[in-house]
């Protein structure tokens, strides 16, 4: 096959295929991966997406090993975030409405998910460890200071998660919109599911923190 043509059969790949094709690229010839190769830079998409793919095409492998067997418990059981890239990201609006109303862990579940279905998996993760710091600063502060301060706190705090979970996304965001202009993104209801499991999630870290301080404060609770 010419240059020419193999370059045409790059452009024509969608995303997914490329990043099948990057996954087996130790079976093409030289020429071929050095096409393959600058074809995935004009698209950016980055090692660290494809390593994300490769991991969740060896979930999605090992779970369909265990349904086709009957296996009851499943073999990987489906952490939180471990939503497929299969599925479109939400906006990044949706990160700062969720946060508004549910709560910093929620708002992160959210950015978190939509990072990894969009191939930024490490980063992802800093999302949450970053959620899961503020949100027990949060608390920790919540009740240290008199109740009627902490309502006027709560609020204000609430007001920055809708304004700075965006952010955590938008860059991303803007890159998948380029690599996929005809996809949608998910409908920003569909995450409110993930708002309740974020607010109970705060609830634990809350309960967790009371104990903590508890112990260390026993005079002041």
């Amino acid at each position: 096959m010419r240059s020419g043509d193999l370059a045409g059969v790059y452009q024509a790949k969608t995303y997914e295929e490329l990043l099948r094709l990057a996954m087996e690229s130790d079976q093409l010839t030289s020429e071929a991966q050095a096409f393959l190769t600058r074809e995935l830079g004009m698209r950016g998409i980055s090692a660290e997406k494809i390593s994300s793919f490769r991991e969740e095409e060896n979930l999605r492998r090992i779970g369909t090993r265990g349904q086709t067997d009957n296996v009851a418990p499943q073999i990987v059981p489906a952490p939180l975030l471990s939503q497929m890239a299969t599925a479109p990201p939400w906006r990044p609006k949706a990160a700062g409405h969720i946060a508004f109303f549910f709560g910093p862990v929620a708002g992160a579940l959210v950015v978190a998910v939509s990072l990894r279905r969009m191939g930024h998996e490490q980063i992802a993760k800093k999302v949450m460890l970053l959620a899961l710091g503020v949100t027990a600063a949060e608390v920790g502060v919540l009740l240290l200071i008199p109740e009627f301060l902490s309502r006027f706190v709560a609020f204000g705090a609430h007001v920055a998660f809708l304004l700075i979970f965006p952010v955590l996304m938008e860059k991303e965001f803007s890159e998948w919109q380029a690599t996929h202009p005809n996809a949608m993104p998910s409908n920003g209801w569909n995450a409110i599911g993930w708002g309740l499991v974020g607010s109970v999630l705060f609830l634990v870290i809350a309960f967790l923190v009371f104990l903590g301080l508890s112990a260390l404060l026993p005079s002041y609770f």
